[in-house]
Protein backbone atom coordinates (compact mmCIF):
# COMPACT_ATOMS: atom_id res chain seq x y z
CA UNK A 1 0.00 0.00 0.00
CA UNK A 2 1.29 3.47 -0.84
CA UNK A 3 0.38 7.07 -0.10
CA UNK A 4 -1.43 8.80 -2.96
CA UNK A 5 -0.77 12.30 -4.30
CA UNK A 6 -3.91 13.78 -2.68
CA UNK A 7 -2.86 12.48 0.75
CA UNK A 8 0.63 13.89 0.29
CA UNK A 9 -0.82 17.25 -0.75
CA UNK A 10 -2.98 17.25 2.39
CA UNK A 11 0.16 16.71 4.49
CA UNK A 12 2.00 19.42 2.56
CA UNK A 13 -0.83 21.89 3.22
CA UNK A 14 -0.78 21.13 6.98
CA UNK A 15 2.77 22.44 7.34
CA UNK A 16 2.69 26.11 8.24
CA UNK A 17 5.48 28.53 7.35
CA UNK A 18 6.77 31.22 9.73
CA UNK A 19 9.33 33.69 8.34
CA UNK A 20 12.10 34.96 10.61
CA UNK A 21 11.55 32.36 13.33
CA UNK A 22 13.37 31.55 15.59
CA UNK A 23 15.60 34.30 14.20
CA UNK A 24 15.74 36.59 11.21
CA UNK A 25 16.45 34.84 7.93
CA UNK A 26 15.02 31.46 8.95
CA UNK A 27 11.79 30.22 7.32
CA UNK A 28 10.42 27.88 10.00
CA UNK A 29 8.29 24.91 8.91
CA UNK A 30 5.84 24.03 11.69
CA UNK A 31 4.53 20.46 11.61
CA UNK A 32 2.30 20.99 14.68
CA UNK A 33 -0.89 21.40 12.59
CA UNK A 34 -0.13 18.09 10.84
CA UNK A 35 0.34 16.36 14.20
CA UNK A 36 -2.88 17.88 15.57
CA UNK A 37 -4.96 16.50 12.69
CA UNK A 38 -5.78 12.82 13.34
CA UNK A 39 -6.02 11.86 9.67
CA UNK A 40 -2.84 13.74 8.72
CA UNK A 41 -0.89 12.21 11.59
CA UNK A 42 -2.07 8.72 10.63
CA UNK A 43 -1.18 9.24 6.96
CA UNK A 44 2.26 10.61 7.86
CA UNK A 45 2.96 7.74 10.25
CA UNK A 46 1.81 5.17 7.70
CA UNK A 47 3.86 6.80 4.94
CA UNK A 48 7.03 6.79 7.03
CA UNK A 49 6.43 3.18 8.03
CA UNK A 50 6.12 2.18 4.35
CA UNK A 51 9.29 4.11 3.50
CA UNK A 52 11.20 2.31 6.26
CA UNK A 53 10.83 -0.87 4.19
CA UNK A 54 13.21 0.65 1.62
CA UNK A 55 16.18 0.39 3.97
CA UNK A 56 18.48 -2.50 4.73
CA UNK A 57 17.26 -4.44 7.79
CA UNK A 58 17.87 -2.58 11.06
CA UNK A 59 17.63 -3.60 14.71
CA UNK A 60 17.49 -0.10 16.21
CA UNK A 61 15.64 3.10 15.38
CA UNK A 62 17.51 6.18 16.61
CA UNK A 63 14.85 8.75 17.49
CA UNK A 64 16.07 12.35 17.58
CA UNK A 65 14.60 14.65 20.24
CA UNK A 66 11.94 15.69 20.26
CA UNK A 67 9.67 15.03 17.32
CA UNK A 68 11.66 12.05 16.15
CA UNK A 69 10.19 10.48 19.30
CA UNK A 70 6.75 10.64 17.67
CA UNK A 71 7.55 8.66 14.53
CA UNK A 72 10.49 6.47 15.53
CA UNK A 73 8.57 4.23 17.97
CA UNK A 74 5.81 3.62 15.41
CA UNK A 75 8.40 2.41 12.90
CA UNK A 76 10.23 0.36 15.53
CA UNK A 77 7.06 -1.41 16.66
CA UNK A 78 6.03 -2.27 13.11
CA UNK A 79 9.53 -3.40 12.09
CA UNK A 80 10.17 -5.27 15.38
CA UNK A 81 13.23 -3.29 16.36
CA UNK A 82 14.28 -1.39 19.45
CA UNK A 83 14.64 2.36 19.85
CA UNK A 84 17.36 4.54 21.24
CA UNK A 85 16.67 8.14 22.16
CA UNK A 86 19.01 10.90 21.06
CA UNK A 87 18.54 13.60 23.69
CA UNK A 88 19.70 17.12 24.34
CA UNK A 89 22.21 17.86 27.08
CA UNK A 90 21.44 16.61 30.60
CA UNK A 91 18.24 14.72 29.74
CA UNK A 92 19.65 11.19 30.11
CA UNK A 93 20.80 9.50 33.31
CA UNK A 94 23.77 7.14 33.56
CA UNK A 95 26.73 6.78 31.25
CA UNK A 96 26.31 8.44 27.92
CA UNK A 97 28.18 9.50 24.82
CA UNK A 98 27.93 13.22 23.93
CA UNK A 99 28.71 15.16 20.78
CA UNK A 100 28.26 18.80 19.78
CA UNK A 101 25.96 19.36 16.79
CA UNK A 102 25.97 22.46 14.60
CA UNK A 103 22.52 23.70 13.58
CA UNK A 104 21.53 26.24 10.96
CA UNK A 105 21.03 28.76 13.79
CA UNK A 106 23.29 27.59 16.63
CA UNK A 107 24.74 24.54 18.35
CA UNK A 108 23.49 21.89 20.76
CA UNK A 109 25.01 19.02 22.67
CA UNK A 110 23.42 15.66 21.84
CA UNK A 111 23.63 12.56 24.02
CA UNK A 112 22.88 8.85 23.74
CA UNK A 113 22.93 6.29 26.55
CA UNK A 114 25.87 3.91 26.36
CA UNK A 115 25.09 0.27 25.67
CA UNK A 116 21.65 0.92 24.14
CA UNK A 117 22.53 1.01 20.43
CA UNK A 118 22.16 -2.16 18.34
CA UNK A 119 24.23 -3.24 15.34
CA UNK A 120 22.26 -1.55 12.55
CA UNK A 121 20.47 1.77 12.94
CA UNK A 122 17.83 3.75 11.05
CA UNK A 123 17.91 7.43 12.11
CA UNK A 124 14.45 9.05 12.26
CA UNK A 125 13.66 12.74 12.72
CA UNK A 126 10.95 15.17 11.73
CA UNK A 127 12.82 17.67 9.52
CA UNK A 128 15.93 17.53 7.33
CA UNK A 129 17.38 21.03 6.93
CA UNK A 130 21.18 21.39 6.83
CA UNK A 131 21.66 17.83 8.09
CA UNK A 132 23.88 18.89 11.00
CA UNK A 133 21.92 17.09 13.69
CA UNK A 134 21.51 13.89 11.69
CA UNK A 135 25.15 13.85 10.66
CA UNK A 136 26.13 14.19 14.33
CA UNK A 137 23.76 11.36 15.27
CA UNK A 138 25.29 9.16 12.56
CA UNK A 139 28.76 9.87 13.93
CA UNK A 140 27.52 8.97 17.42
CA UNK A 141 26.04 5.69 16.18
CA UNK A 142 29.34 4.80 14.48
CA UNK A 143 31.27 5.50 17.69
CA UNK A 144 28.78 3.20 19.46
CA UNK A 145 29.74 0.45 17.00
CA UNK A 146 26.62 0.52 14.83
CA UNK A 147 26.17 0.73 11.08
CA UNK A 148 23.79 3.47 9.92
CA UNK A 149 21.52 1.97 7.24
CA UNK A 150 19.64 5.19 6.48
CA UNK A 151 17.92 8.41 7.43
CA UNK A 152 14.14 8.90 7.39
CA UNK A 153 12.37 12.26 7.69
CA UNK A 154 8.81 13.52 7.61
CA UNK A 155 9.85 16.77 5.93
CA UNK A 156 12.85 17.82 3.86
CA UNK A 157 13.70 21.47 3.25
CA UNK A 158 15.31 21.64 -0.20
CA UNK A 159 18.26 23.87 -0.99
CA UNK A 160 20.00 23.70 2.40
CA UNK A 161 22.40 20.90 1.46
CA UNK A 162 21.36 18.42 4.14
CA UNK A 163 20.58 15.55 1.80
CA UNK A 164 23.94 15.73 0.04
CA UNK A 165 25.86 15.52 3.30
CA UNK A 166 23.83 12.62 4.63
CA UNK A 167 23.90 10.61 1.38
CA UNK A 168 27.66 10.32 1.89
CA UNK A 169 26.78 8.18 4.93
CA UNK A 170 23.63 6.24 3.96
CA UNK A 171 20.42 6.51 1.88
CA UNK A 172 18.05 9.39 2.71
CA UNK A 173 14.25 9.30 2.39
CA UNK A 174 11.71 11.98 3.19
CA UNK A 175 7.94 11.87 2.90
CA UNK A 176 7.41 15.57 2.04
CA UNK A 177 9.59 18.29 0.53
CA UNK A 178 8.66 21.91 1.32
Amino acid sequence: MSIGPSALMMLFDKIHLYPDFPKEGILFRDISPLLADKAAFQIASHGLDIMADEFEKFDTVACVESRGFLFGPIIALNKVSGIVMIRKKNKLPGKKFSKLSKLEYGEELLEVAQGMVGNTVLIVDDVLATGGTSKTVAEMMTVCGAKVVGFLFLLEIPGLGGRGELEKVAPVWSLITK
